[in-house]
């Protein structure tokens, strides 16, 4: 997942294009596309509040619903061994291996947009200059099992946006 910034209940992921220098948002869950741009946090929020209602309007008059459906079910392949472990670490907490994944995927993607919030927060306060890349402690080697599995599953991607994003 990539950095992630919620308005008025609407998830829209947030990227930096350095040739305009402006953040630019698009919303997440859509039928169609909805984006928008600003300079800062509070600009990105009244933006994507007009776009998103922009959008849901013109919805309205097309008669097109607004929002992707989800059946809540979806495949993944991982290597026999990650299996094994995942499935150890979901007996050892008294889970089923569904309702561990489940836990595990929610805490990694609120996680996420916590720390997605707060770098987009010191950055437009501070600029982009001055920072170093740096891992999360809860993504660290001497972590608990669970922890080092939610490392596995979503720790890698979450550690290179945060690493990008931050350098």
């Amino acid at each position: 997942m990539k950095n992630i910034m919620e308005i008025d209940g609407h998830k829209a992921v947030i990227a930096f294009d350095s040739d305009i220098g402006m953040f630019r948002g698009e919303f997440l869950g859509l039928s169609e596309s909805a984006d928008f741009y600003a300079t800062g946090v509070e600009g990105l929020r009244r933006e994507g509040r007009t776009s998103l209602k922009v959008y849901l309007q013109a919805c309205e008059e097309r008669g097109i619903t607004p929002y992707k459906s989800f059946s809540g079910k979806f495949n993944v392949r991982i290597s026999p061994d990650l299996h094994a472990d995942i499935v150890s670490a979901a007996e050892a907490s008294g889970m089923s291996l569904n309702q561990w994944v489940e836990k595990t995927l929610s805490e990694c993607a609120q996680n996420e947009i916590l720390d997605f919030i707060s770098l987009l927060r010191a950055k437009s306060v501070r600029g982009w200059s001055g920072y170093d890349c740096c891992a999360s402690p809860r993504l660290s080697a001497s972590a608990a099992p669970a922890s080092w599995v939610l490392a596995l599953f979503c720790g890698g991607r979450l550690l290179d946006a945060v690493v990008r994003f931050m350098c």
